[in-house]
């Protein structure tokens, strides 16, 4: 009987734990978009540079990272769009809302801004056929 208690308490652990790394680990990983001159724009806002892409405003100025990037560092980069994080990050949300229900800590945590799940957003932006400018940007979502 303590032999399938144990086993129990292990494996909701194990499963607890997998479920947080899957989590972090998507709220981690470096997401990418890319600036089509044809659709998209660059506004300019007291002083302040944006890339307008799909309707949404991204800061350029809040982190100043910029660096340029190689054409053979451009095919390693999995894009995504503007939608494809606004599902993401509410299914993350939803996770993370569920998590907190199962685990009845009386706590859930509150998301004011999609930068707290995606912390690094980049926009890629055609330079030449060999160089591509990458700028780290904040995602103007509230």
């Amino acid at each position: 009987m303590e032999a399938k208690l144990v086993i129990k308490i292990t494996i909701t652990i194990l499963i607890i734990f997998l479920t947080n790394d899957i989590i972090y680990a998507q709220n981690k990983s470096d997401k990418y978009l890319f600036f089509n001159s044809a659709k998209d724009s660059l506004i300019l806002k007291n002083k302040i540079k944006y890339y307008k892409i799909y309707g949404n405003m991204f800061d350029t100025k809040r982190f100043n990272q910029v660096d340029t990037i190689s054409s053979k560092k451009y095919k390693n980069i999995k894009f995504t769009t503007v939608q494809n994080l606004n599902k993401e990050g509410n299914n993350i949300i939803d996770k993370m809302i569920e998590k907190e229900r199962k685990e009845k800590t009386g706590k859930i945590r509150i998301i004011e801004s999609y930068n707290q799940i995606f912390e690094y957003i980049y926009i890629i932006e055609k330079i030449t056929d060999c160089s591509y400018k990458r700028t780290r940007v904040w995602w103007i979502d509230y």
